[in-house]
């Protein structure tokens, strides 16, 4: 008994070091790649843009499905996934309702405590369609991620995922990415346009105040999010190849 103990502890301590040592030479892969000019690179990189030049609607396209399928194979980038889900919005995530700054904590408790009681209501109800690990990882992986709200006349109400590639320009207005806003104010945004899953025909226009749309890597004048993944996509794929 002691000995399959005594196994099984070197066993975990085997697997810890060696996933300490693969997020370090990754560290060092992904500090170690400075700026070179995209035409010099031999290893078939993809150029996404620089400054304020947005990506194409085919290249984001293109680097989702990449990181996709990545996070799929390379088992360093889907440990890297993993380890961001498991530390930043692991078992432990808990959403918790404080009073405003100023007002006394008694005067607040009922509705402190209403609010606990409507959230975790809304957590069970979705429960199999919502949790703080997917949508975090989508972000993560897609660059952002889009919820929709179907409200209920009764508590709680229900929400859906949409699929980032859903959201996209339509013909009439191929340069709004997918994302409609005030003429004069990119970050005023009316809707989101829904395509159609197989042909890419405009289903409607989403009312924004009915989608939550969560972007990475980007400023807040951009309608679009990015992967997190992009800037560690080829050295992933190369340290793949190392091994």
């Amino acid at each position: 008994m002691l000995g399959y103990v005594r196994d099984k502890m070197m066993t975990a301590r085997l697997r810890a070091r060696y996933e300490r040592q693969v997020q370090e030479r990754l560290s060092q892969l992904v500090e170690g790649v400075g700026p070179r000019v995209v035409s010099e690179e031999p290893g078939g990189w993809m150029p996404v843009g620089s400054g304020k030049t947005r990506m194409t609607e085919q290249s984001r396209q293109d680097l989702r499905q990449q990181v996709r399928e990545l996070v799929r194979g390379n088992p360093h980038a889907r440990n890297v996934l993993r380890l961001l889900e498991a530390y930043v919005v692991g078992d432990g995530l808990r959403l918790t309702v404080s009073p405003k700054k100023g007002a006394s904590i008694a005067s607040e408790a009922p509705e402190i405590d209403q609010l606990s009681d409507l959230w975790q209501s809304f957590l069970e109800e979705n429960r199999s369609h919502f949790s703080y690990r997917e949508y975090a990882r989508r972000v993560w992986r897609d660059g952002e991620c889009f919820l929709r709200l179907f409200a209920d006349q009764s508590w709680p109400p229900t929400v859906r995922f949409i699929d980032a590639e859903r959201i996209g320009p339509s013909i009439d207005d191929p340069e709004s990415q997918g994302i409609v806003t005030n003429q004069n104010d990119v970050e005023d945004v009316e809707g989101y346009i829904l395509l159609h899953r197989d042909h890419g025909d405009v289903i409607q226009v989403i009312p924004a105040d009915v989608v939550l749309h969560t972007r990475y890597g980007v400023d807040t004048n951009e309608k679009r999010g990015v992967s997190f993944f992009i800037s560690i996509l080829k050295p992933l794929e190369k340290f793949q190849e190392w091994q």
